[in-house]
């Protein structure tokens, strides 16, 4: 069963954050036209979380009108480092099953840290979200979309340098109170 709560959490992340700020320019989009399904589960073990991730491919085989999904785990892999370690094994799952080509994987979880980045930087809020969330992505949307931007590698610098101008306080706002 879904939280309300933590679903309209996720929603006003994505609203004011991800799309608000642009640090996801493909994101408005489908937002607007419906095209996001947000699945909120208590699994906190990896088993359960791989077989979660594989049938939301198998959703998104069957349903084309939704472009991607977002699998939240409101329970499970609160641990950055047991997350991480999911997402690898996703990414081994997704490879596995044949979906590599057709999804990929993007991760945001309330504590994420980017290699090589101080602790104390703005540009790991660019991926912090206010549950730990794995983003399956139709591969054919993101390469579409990708075509119609100049310079889509500046993408990541653009986000860094917006996040620092924001500041942290102003993420914050967006994510749970332990942050």
């Amino acid at each position: 069963m879904q939280d309300n709560t933590i679903a309209d959490q996720v929603w006003t992340w994505l609203d004011k954050v991800i799309i608000g700020e642009n640090f996801c320019p493909f994101a408005k989009l489908v937002r607007m036209k419906q095209q996001i399904r947000l699945n909120i589960t208590e699994i906190k073990d990896e088993i359960d979380a791989l077989n979660a991730v594989l049938a939301e491919c198998e959703f998104l085989d069957n349903h084309p009108e939704i472009d991607t999904t977002l699998l939240g785990f409101s329970e499970g892999f609160t641990s950055f480092d047991d997350y991480l370690a999911l997402v690898e094994s996703a990414n081994a799952c997704i490879s596995h099953h044949h979906y590599e080509g057709t999804y990929q994987l993007a991760s945001f979880h309330p504590e994420y840290l980017f290699a090589g980045e101080p602790e104390s930087s703005s540009s790991h809020y660019t991926n912090r979200s206010p549950i730990p969330l794995i983003h399956i992505i139709r591969e054919d949307s993101i390469t579409r979309v990708l075509s119609t931007f100049k310079h889509p590698d500046m993408i990541p610098e653009r986000n860094i340098a917006h996040a620092e101008q924001l500041g942290i306080a102003f993420f914050k706002q967006f994510l749970p109170q332990n942050d």
